[in-house]
């Protein structure tokens, strides 16, 4: 998901380049606080610092990554 650093690089403030971000996602989907199952195949990872990762198995950077202002709210909302 490196690829998506350069859209979503202002909300991670605290991170520094695509490799970072790629240990942060990396990071959440091995471990998040919340899980789930979206339509299309696609899954759904919450990280405690409300990122929220959203695989996707016919994207081509294999999904996003991104700290969405409604955080959990969001994730919930997810189908």
């Amino acid at each position: 998901m490196k690829g998506k650093w350069q859209k979503h690089a202002d909300e991670f403030p605290d991170l520094t380049d695509a490799d970072d971000f790629a240990d942060h996602v990396d990071g959440i989907v091995m471990n998040p606080s919340q899980q789930k199952k979206l339509k299309d195949g696609r899954e759904a990872f919450l990280g405690d610092d409300g990122t929220v990762v959203i695989t996707n198995p016919k994207d081509p950077d294999g999904g996003t990554a991104f700290r969405p202002d409604r955080g959990t709210d969001y994730f919930d909302d997810l189908e």
